[in-house]
């Protein structure tokens, strides 16, 4: 069954076509560096019985030709009847392009990863084998300043990692690059990663973005803080300031009133983003200021 979680983030990539790139850089495939990138039909069959639709298929021009045809598959567990129909959607695309076909699979998952990354054997003419975008592979971005702009690349990390240790820090670091966006697009992007999160990060989501929210309608909709940048600044320092709570009360850390005094008090956003890195291995609220 298609559920919001499979459709968000191909709906992502095709708001964005761009992401192609730097995500066939993460699993090391190379690519041509000027080339105009082309969202296409998803359905991989022609004039055949049975239909066959793929999440996302993008074509990859250089000077007006096709060089490259990229296949992605948002997987979120083994499914082994795609053992049969990945081969064919790479038959199918070749068939009708021409041109090196890539199969793409993005999952937030550890153990799907091992699956997809299987090659799957399809007898004497040889085997299919994806390239996986997992957690295994995708940078963990706890630095918002570094992806200051590239709000869809840290969208699209914060899914990935949505299920493992690091989801509250990427978060904060999201919710920091969110509150220094635009107000429409940081609400979309809100939107689209609150659709995908998994129980327990939406939990540390919410609150993230309840702290810098100027209004809070629904779980799916969030108005910043003001445009200005002292608005924005106010709110990238709400957001450290939750996401540090949110944190250490994850890790089962008691922290005493004096400690979250010293914690809200602070308008430092580098020193609160040390502390939110600290909070990963300290094991008292108090280690943070050694």
């Amino acid at each position: 069954m298609v559920t919001h979680a499979h459709e968000a983030p191909t709906g992502l990539l095709k708001r964005h076509k761009e992401l192609i790139l730097p995500m066939l850089d993460v699993v090391g495939l190379p690519h041509a560096d000027e080339v105009e990138i082309v969202m296409v039909s998803e359905n991989c069959t022609e004039i055949r019985p049975t239909e066959r639709y793929v999440d996302g298929l993008a074509l990859l021009r250089v000077d007006g030709e096709a060089v490259m045809a990229v296949i992605v598959e948002v997987q979120l567990r083994p499914d082994k009847d795609k053992l049969r129909t990945w081969p064919r959607y790479v038959g199918d695309v070749w068939d009708r392009y021409g041109v090196p076909t890539v199969l793409l699979v993005v999952t937030p998952d550890h153990r799907t990863a091992s699956w997809a990354s299987a090659p799957i054997d399809v007898g004497p003419a040889g085997t299919i084998e994806a390239s996986v975008l997992s957690p295994d592979s995708m940078p963990v971005i706890d630095d918002a300043e570094s992806y200051e702009g590239a709000e869809d690349y840290a969208v699209l990390a914060a899914f990935i990692h949505a299920r493992g240790d690091h989801a509250p820090e990427i978060l904060a670091a999201l919710g920091d690059i969110l509150a220094r966006s635009p107000i429409e697009a940081a609400q979309s992007y809100a939107e689209d990663l609150f659709a995908v999160l998994p129980a327990r990060a939406r939990k540390i989501w919410e609150k993230i973005m309840t702290a810098a929210a100027h209004e809070y309608q629904t779980g799916l909709e969030y108005m910043f803080n003001s445009g200005k940048e002292e608005g924005r600044n106010e709110a990238a320092r709400e957001i450290k300031t939750q996401a540090l709570f949110v944190f250490l009360d994850a890790r089962g850390l008691y922290v005493s009133d004096e400690v979250a005094e010293r914690i809200r008090a602070c308008d430092n956003v580098h020193i609160l983003d040390h502390w939110i890195r600290k909070a990963a291995t300290v094991t008292t609220a108090e280690a943070l200021f050694d």
